[in-house]
């Protein structure tokens, strides 16, 4: 009950106003392809890491880089980590709720200037976007194809702001 809260809670942070927010988009105006990192990819089916899962999230998001001729810095020299995470929680009778989440975090901490004081932020989400959904049956095929999506959406981003 309580994941079903939990869930819930943050289903509902995410379908408010402004959650792809132009501001977000802004962030990337100043990276390069060369700032992000390859992709670390999690899935969790009931809190429980699935390695079998995480292999196809990760195929999958080769497939959509390579089809959107989309490459990624060396992990050696990037700046800004990029990390999917797949959440999933099985409601009963094989019917599963899920979160998959792509976002952008800068690897060191950094300082801003807020009101004329300095503030410490310690890894900062710069970019983020999630979608969510229930399924019955095909679980990994839609999870897979909603990757694609919010794989697009991150792209089309990009290429807004790096004409």
């Amino acid at each position: 009950m309580i994941r079903r809260a939990v869930m819930v809670t943050l289903l509902a942070a995410l379908v408010t106003p402004g959650a792809l927010a132009d501001h977000q988009n802004e962030t990337l105006k100043g990276l390069r392809t060369a700032d992000l990192c390859a992709p670390e990819v999690y899935a969790y089916l009931d809190e429980d890491r699935d390695d079998d899962f995480e292999v196809l999230l990760v195929n999958a998001l080769n497939r959509y880089s390579q089809a959107q001729t989309f490459t990624w810095g060396d992990d050696k020299t990037c700046t800004v980590e990029t990390s999917l995470v797949l959440s999933a929680y099985e409601e009963g009778r094989g019917s599963f709720v899920y979160m998959l989440t792509l976002s952008l975090d800068l690897k060191d901490d950094t300082t801003v200037l807020v009101g004329g004081r300095r503030v410490k932020l310690v890894a900062p989400t710069i970019w983020q976007s999630s979608y969510y959904g229930r399924y019955a049956s095909n679980f990994e095929d839609l999870a897979s194809r909603d990757l694609r999506d919010l794989f697009s959406s991150f792209t089309g981003a990009w290429r807004g702001t790096h004409p």
